[in-house]
């Protein structure tokens, strides 16, 4: 089996749009979605989504996320807790 991580804190209307593509993607493939970011955050939406947890999706807590506006080589070096770092 594929595993992906996917940072579901980064890019636009995050992170409900990168869990709706993971629940797409594992039920049209034989992946493993392992969804990065803060946990607090993901893991009611996903359970909303898909109407309960979901064995093929996985969440890693990340309590960092790198703003638009942040150098993103300075912020990859600083914020070794961010999403993109741990993914």
């Amino acid at each position: 089996m594929i595993h992906i991580a996917l940072d579901a804190m980064g890019g636009d209307h995050t992170p409900l749009e990168p869990i709706k593509g993971a629940l797409l993607a594992v039920k049209e493939f034989p992946i493993h979605i392992h969804l990065v970011g803060d946990e607090s955050i993901i893991k009611p939406l996903l359970i909303k989504e898909n109407k309960g947890p979901h064995d093929k999706i996985t969440i890693h807590h990340a309590p960092e996320s790198i703003e638009m506006a942040e150098s993103p080589s300075k912020a990859f070096r600083q914020k070794k807790k961010s999403s993109i770092h741990i993914g």
